[in-house]
């Protein structure tokens, strides 16, 4: 899919599933996180863990040559490719640029170069098991994802906790198709709906991100465990 591509679907607004597996250590809320990724597909992903710096060459380690980064800056994607030769990450003037920010709650886009499982080790974000964490929430399209790596149903209360006002729009990401889907928050039935109007809450797996519009803004608040 090229990047062209992406920035038209970009401007309809359509969102993201991965395989991943993850297993945090809730003791000491440190762990690790597996996303299994096929090379020269899109998928929409967020950092599951915080490592205390959260650029691009921490959070994305040991990753094939070439792959690609696509972070989003309000109206279009910026692209950021690995170089395995000089073990940097590259603007699109080929500028080093190994800081840039990818936070927890926060999606970009992952293109790897070749198949790759990527491994995220860090820390559960938040002050200690029961502690809370909020990810402010805007009317404008903003791509997002859980900040605690719970893997559920978005409208979970007690992990996933995405509680929206009516009206809310989700841009879901399907890599098998390489496309977005849409989907509208009904607060009368406290269901997000498809294209048809059919029931549809989304699982949204460990890592996996997706855009949301929110009219008037809120604040996504999720506990740790």
């Amino acid at each position: 899919m090229k990047t062209k591509t992406l920035l038209i679907a970009a401007a309809t607004l359509a969102v993201g599933v991965i395989s991943s597996q993850a297993q945090v250590y809730s003791a000491n809320i440190v762990g690790y996180v597996n996303q299994v990724s096929t090379g020269g597909q899109y998928y929409l992903i967020c950092n599951p863990l915080t490592t205390g710096n959260d650029v691009i060459t921490n959070v994305l380690q040991g990753v094939p040559a070439s792959s690609q980064v696509l972070t989003w800056n309000g109206s279009g994607y910026t692209q950021y490719t690995y170089s395995s030769k000089k073990g940097v990450w590259l603007d699109s003037l080929s500028h080093t640029n190994n800081n840039v920010p990818l936070l927890t709650g926060v999606a970009f886009f992952y293109n790897p170069g070749a198949n790759v499982t990527n491994t995220f080790v860090g820390s559960v974000p938040g002050t200690g098991s029961g502690s809370t964490v909020t990810n402010v929430l805007t009317a404008s399209i903003t791509p997002v994802g859980s900040i605690i790596p719970y893997g559920d149903v978005v409208t979970n209360a007690a992990t996933i906790n995405l509680t929206v006002p009516a009206s809310s729009v989700m841009q879901y990401w399907n890599p098998g198709s390489q496309s977005f889907s849409t989907l509208n928050y009904s607060a009368k039935k406290g269901v997000w709906l498809d294209s048809l109007s059919h029931t549809n809450n989304p699982f949204v797996a460990v890592g996996q991100g997706f855009f949301i519009s929110v009219p008037g803004g809120t604040n996504w608040v999720q506990k740790a465990p």
